[in-house]
């Protein structure tokens, strides 16, 4: 038979190779029982340096001097006479650093080894959490380690039993409460029976406390969560211990009652287009263009918030509700599913829900987020016409919680738990609606027109109006992508002034024909320096058909400005087609290219009358498109 010691070491070797489940062999500590004075260090290096000189035969025993602080704070402050110490004795061979289970656990072990004539080996019980540190950064020695805060040697109810063939109390130990964890930890067991209590995060609550009681200037949050602040300050504390160790000080405060605590957010789906001037990270959408806004409300509190009662409002008649749905991530975060509330008889229709109205989207329990999904139609053009039509939508109910009546009213918020944006559950989610036919530019902003050749285009504030300023040959003014019919559309009317002479080009590209072409543009003849209406009729070009992708305006060639107040296509009723088509131009092609239907506002001369220099002082307030 091999001699004891010889024993140990080849069952420790064993669980190494064929268990997950870490055994922590203290057998080069002076002692088991680790009641050395608090506050005394064993080393004066700290926990990360420990950990980069040691091996996969290191123990964690040389974090034994702060895990023992640790322990302490624990055993004689947080949670007194939970924990209670496990002796080796003739039925109990304990080889763990810290031997230490919760009572009912101890007993139901004792009762589980007297049950039998052999000696059940211990080799781990209680670990803390700079333990499962050292162990977590050292993960390669060894199959499986839970990350610090997450191990159930942390909470006092599990033990690792040395036993080769792991069958030996097996059954014993189950019929004592405590559950295998199976193959996977082979060697692992934990207590779920009568008296067991859960004291998950004690041990990382007891390290945030003695590093704060240690480091006034840099303290962080007691709350028994393992993350980034805990993990850095744990990594350059001194492995052996703080110089103050464990202090239960004044009893604590009592626990905070559970309470909801609600956050609120709307964001319409889309991309911002036109990112200029006031439209600046704003979605854009197209006029007539449906379009989806997601309504979200959360619940990061600890307790349910029962009967929940949203208030929406959309922005008519720019934006128009066409449906709404509700929808829970509950059971299956971050992934949104038809919720009951959804089929609530008291909640408006799904389709055509009207401009306002009120959602009951029945309790959020905690860490649940519902979203309302309405599905919106732009259904007017609103540059200069609305500042960025919206949906809005705010937290309207939560008895005994928290009222606001409607958005712009002031919240009743019991005790002032509710505190994200300050305490007013409301967001609205805005849009700028463009048209596909229409520029007006009165939001002083370009409205996707940009600058091409001897020509710079920018939005001029005062006026709200389009400024292109020529400095040479081949000016031009490119209009953005579009999509019309043809037909719907037969001409252009351009609401401008010009310091300018000469004749102007409008040109067109169509679904079939995607580049600009002399083929596909007409001669116009633009105002003088003071603002008229000119009207184009496109529609006499042969090439004017199907659908129509984007637009570009050539001004005259030479240096000077033309402002648009104005652009849009227009039904062209009452304008006469030419008699005599113009001949095409060089390089043309088609027997329209050049030519002209046009008309002015009565009394507005066919040719710039004036060259106007003095107009130039009056564009001196621009923004450019960024």
């Amino acid at each position: 038979m091999l001699p004891r010691t010889m024993k140990r070491s080849w069952l420790v070797a064993l669980a190494v190779l064929l268990t997950g489940c870490v055994v922590d062999q203290a057998s080069d500590h002076p002692s088991h029982d680790h009641d050395e004075a608090l506050g005394v260090a064993r080393s004066a290096l700290t926990v990360d340096q420990e950990i980069a000189k040691a091996s996969c035969s290191t123990s964690s025993a040389v974090v034994q001097g702060l895990s023992q602080q640790i322990l302490d704070e624990i055993a004689l402050c947080l949670k007194p006479g939970v924990l209670v110490k496990v002796p080796s004795d003739s039925k109990i061979d304990n080889d763990s650093v810290h031997p230490y289970l919760l009572k009912p656990a101890y007993d139901a072990l004792k009762k589980a080894a007297a049950s039998r004539a052999d000696v059940i080996h211990v080799s781990s019980m209680f670990r803390t959490v700079v333990q499962q540190y050292f162990l977590w950064r050292r993960s390669s020695c060894y199959p499986a380690v839970a990350t610090p805060g997450s191990s159930n040697h942390e909470t006092g109810i599990a033990i690792d039993v040395s036993d080769p063939d792991n069958s030996t109390f097996r059954s014993v130990l189950g019929a004592n409460g405590f559950k295998w964890l199976g193959s996977f930890d082979r060697f692992h067991f934990d207590y779920v029976g009568a008296g067991a209590v859960n004291l998950r995060g004690q041990d990382v609550l007891a390290f945030q406390r003695l590093w704060n009681r240690n480091n006034p200037g840099d303290k962080i949050a007691e709350d028994g969560d393992w993350g980034p602040q805990t993990e850095s300050r744990l990594r350059k504390s001194p492995a052996g211990g703080f110089a103050t160790g464990a202090d239960c000080g004044p009893p604590p405060p009592p626990p905070v009652k559970p309470w909801p605590a609600l956050e609120i957010e709307a964001a319409a789906e889309g991309a911002d287009r036109f990112s200029d001037g006031a439209s600046t990270a704003i979605v854009d959408v197209m006029e007539g263009d449906e379009y989806l806004v997601n309504l979200v409300v959360r619940n990061v509190g600890n307790e349910v918030a029962k009967d929940v009662t949203l208030g929406v409002w959309i922005e008519e008649p720019f934006v128009v509700a066409v449906r709404y749905d509700i929808e829970s991530d509950w059971g299956h975060e971050g992934t949104f599913e038809i919720n009951d509330a959804n089929a609530r008889a008291d909640n408006p229709q799904h389709d055509g829900p009207g401009s306002a109205f009120a959602l009951k989207i029945n309790g959020l329990s905690p860490k649940e987020t519902k979203r309302v999904r309405v599905k919106a139609k732009a259904a007017r053009y609103s540059i200069g016409l609305a500042d960025a039509p919206d949906v809005r939508v705010w937290v309207k109910d939560v008895p005994g919680v928290y009222t606001k009546e409607d958005f712009g009213a002031k919240a009743t918020n019991v005790d002032g738990r509710q505190t994200y944006n300050a305490g007013d559950l409301k967001a609205w989610a805005p849009v700028d609606i463009y048209s596909r036919v229409r520029w007006s530019f009165d939001g002083g902003m370009l409205e996707g027109w940009n600058e091409g050749g001897a020509a710079e285009v920018n939005a001029e504030d005062e006026s709200k109006g389009l400024v292109v300023t020529t400095t040479g040959d081949a000016p031009q003014a490119i209009g953005p992508e579009t999509s019309f019919a043809a037909a719907d559309w037969p001409a252009i009317a351009l609401k401008a002034s010009s310091t300018l002479s000469g004749p102007a080009k409008i040109w067109f590209t169509t679904a079939d024909a995607p580049g600009f072409d002399a083929a596909r543009s007409l001669d116009v003849t633009l105002p003088g320096s003071e603002t008229r209406e000119v009207v184009v009729r496109l529609a006499d070009h042969p090439a004017w058909q199907g659908t129509i992708t984007r637009l570009r305006i050539d001004p005259p060639a030479g240096a000077g400005t033309v402002a648009f107040d104005e652009i849009r296509m227009t039904d062209g009723g009452g304008i006469p087609a030419p008699t005599t088509p113009a001949a095409a131009p060089d390089g043309g092609g088609g027997d329209m290219a050049g030519a002209c239907g046009c008309r002015t506002t009565a009394g507005a001369p066919s040719l710039p009358a004036l060259t106007l220099m003095g107009a130039l002082a009056a564009l001196r307030r621009r923004r450019r498109r960024p």
